[in-house]
């Protein structure tokens, strides 16, 4: 018979599983499951310095896009078991936790987020939605969830034609349909209907040639934040979607200006310093390679909802540095390269600092 108790974990103390210690490049590809976790209870998670912990909570597993990168994908419309997740969640917050991310699967068109965000504003936690934004094209649907007050959204804008879309998504998205599901995001923050707006453009094969198309959102009412993120390929049959890097070089050299140009603020995310150049310090790892901030990950599962609690940034034990990092003076603050990617990064793409 299936346990419906929330299941509270904490990684174990394994050397190996630390996110930030200099050792991390040197082991085997290796993003910690289950195994790497001990169950604990809930007094000994409240015994954990959670002040300045971030909670990042997958509502759902349940997608409308089948992105050929993403591992959370399901068919399942179920999701947490929020009445359940609450109580220890109530008992967490009194420690001091005060941000939150909600993510899945799609949050945007699960039923209970705007439920889950009252009550999380409730507990004084300010929260970003991360989403795939599509359904903001109802702006009837995207008023549904602005009024339960998020602080704001993270809309992950992942192509710039329909064709790209299809191919990364597995769904047929008109461009015009992204463009006014973005519009009205937009026309909401302009309203000062939620603080933080911002789009995290996911760095492919597809669109590695391609970043100008982003030039359009300095045009709107509201114009977002940018995050450049390179995609990281969860399995061996994604690696061709990731990007050549001198591709990305040649683009970035002609967006940067023109981002600059418009007063647009962008940032990035597991992108080699190198290929930023003089913009390295924009890099959102630079910060994350030394952060033991502790993260606490909700999840759904069928044999009883799973309360995770890890310190550090755990994606960055997927990261590794080539030959040419042993001499570059940012690599201490630079998360080095996806280990299942190496390949890509031919003799002279990587440029390192020096002193």
């Amino acid at each position: 018979m299936n346990d419906p108790a929330i299941k509270i974990y904490r990684v174990k103390p394994d050397p190996a599983l630390d996110p930030t210690s200099p050792q991390r490049a040197s082991t085997e590809y290796h993003a910690p499951t289950l195994d790497d976790y001990e169950r604990i209870s809930l007094a000994e998670a409240l015994d954990t310095d959670l002040r300045f912990a971030e909670l990042i909570m997958d509502v759902t597993f349940f997608c409308s896009f089948r992105c050929s990168y993403c591992e959370v994908r399901s068919k399942e419309r179920t999701g947490l078991d929020w009445e359940q997740v609450l109580v220890p969640l109530k008992a967490m917050s009194l420690t001091g936790i005060r941000a939150a991310a909600l993510t899945g699967g799609e949050p945007g068109i699960y039923r209970h987020t705007p439920r889950i965000l009252q009550d999380l504003r409730d507990l004084h936690i300010e929260t970003i939605v991360f989403t795939n934004g599509y359904w903001a094209k109802s702006q009837r649907r995207l008023d549904a969830i602005t009024r339960a007050k998020p602080l704001g959204f993270l809309i992950s804008y992942k192509a710039f034609n329909e064709a790209d879309y299809k191919e990364l998504t597995g769904v047929a998205l008109p461009t015009r349909v992204m463009k006014q599901a973005l519009e009205n995001f937009s026309g909401a923050a302009a309203r000062g209907e939620f603080e933080e707006f911002r789009i995290d453009h996911v760095l492919t094969s597809l669109s590695a040639d391609k970043l100008s198309e982003l030039m359009w959102l300095a045009d709107l009412p509201s114009p977002p934040k940018i995050c450049m993120a390179m995609v990281e390929p969860h399995n061996l049959s994604t690696i061709d979607i990731y990007p050549d890097p001198g591709v990305l070089v040649k683009s970035f050299e002609k967006l940067f200006p023109a981002l600059d140009e418009r007063g647009i603020t962008y940032v990035f995310e597991s992108v080699p310093l190198c290929l930023l150049g003089e913009r390295w310090r924009q890099s959102l790892d630079v910060r994350r390679v030394t952060d033991h901030r502790p993260r606490i990950y909700i999840r759904p599962h069928p044999d009883g909802d799973q309360i995770l609690i890890h310190s550090g940034y755990q994606r960055l034990i997927q990261y590794g540095y080539l030959e040419e990092c042993d001499s570059c003076a940012k690599r201490g603050q630079c998360a080095g390269v996806h280990k299942r990617v190496m390949k890509y990064y031919r003799k002279g793409v990587l440029v390192p600092f020096e002193d």
